[in-house]
């Protein structure tokens, strides 16, 4: 993720207002971090990232150390972003350690998930990779590790839809209550 732009999808049920990003990294020594990273939210293109671009910055993260896995320190990272009403459908996260103009290796690279057990359902394969001199994004062969938090748009808190119900409920209650008060 140093020299090579890296990208996974996710899909969205609802309509949401797209608040944070969480992912984990591995990286031999703390130098290979290049203290920012430069994220996208992408359209769908044929499953490939696609060329619109819905959010785009420079985030400077919350690092946490989380362990180590093959001789590389693992780090947890979490960042804000404000990406608002995107449809319910398949999109792109797109990272790059740096500036997008840094094309410097380094032993940088983003942490993947276990193919098997809770992550059974994931599509290893799909996740892609672009060598920022190339044109054409191709696999990577990894399910990349990464959370995406946000708020579903126009979908009632629960505590609202009873709120709600409870005065449909009254309002039916009071019309019955009429429409007998005018039969006696």
């Amino acid at each position: 993720m140093s020299d090579f732009i890296q990208g996974d999808n996710f899909v969205l049920a609802f309509t949401t207002n797209l608040t944070a990003v969480r992912f984990w990294d591995m990286e031999l020594s703390a130098a290979d971090y290049s203290g920012s990273i430069f994220w996208e939210i992408r359209n769908n293109a044929a499953s490939v990232p696609g060329g619109t671009v819905l959010g785009t910055g420079t985030a400077t993260p919350t690092r946490t150390a989380a362990g180590s896995a093959l001789g590389l320190n693992i780090f947890q990272n979490d960042f804000a972003i404000t990406v608002n009403n995107v449809a319910a459908g398949t999109y792109w996260l797109v990272l790059h350690n740096g500036p997008l103009a840094s094309t410097t290796f380094s032993d940088y690279y983003w942490a993947w998930t276990a193919v098997g057990g809770a992550n059974a359902a994931t599509d290893r394969g799909v996740e892609k990779s672009l060598n920022p001199l190339a044109v054409n994004w191709s696999t990577n062969g990894q399910e990349h590790a990464f959370l995406i938090s946000g708020d579903a748009v126009g979908i009632p808190e629960p505590g609202t839809l009873v709120f709600i119900s409870t005065g449909i409920a009254a309002m039916g209650w009071a019309r019955r209550q009429s429409r007998e008060g005018r039969k006696s």
